[in-house]
């Protein structure tokens, strides 16, 4: 259902960011589900990379 909505604010050109939190241990599944079924690529935000982010603002 999410994924529904992500698309269509895409679509609609309404949408630059996003963020969904989710459980850890389910975080690769999902995203394998939605870049296999929706065609949408999303990115994993981990700590090394809040970290490693040059403005220290990684949003």
């Amino acid at each position: 259902m999410t994924v529904f909505l992500i698309k269509a604010l895409m679509v609609l050109d309404n949408l630059r960011r996003c963020l969904i939190v989710g459980l850890g241990n389910l975080v690769g599944l999902w995203l394998d589900k939605r870049k296999h079924h929706f065609f949408v690529t999303f990115e994993i935000m981990t700590t090394d990379r809040l970290e490693a982010s040059v403005s220290g603002h990684a949003f």
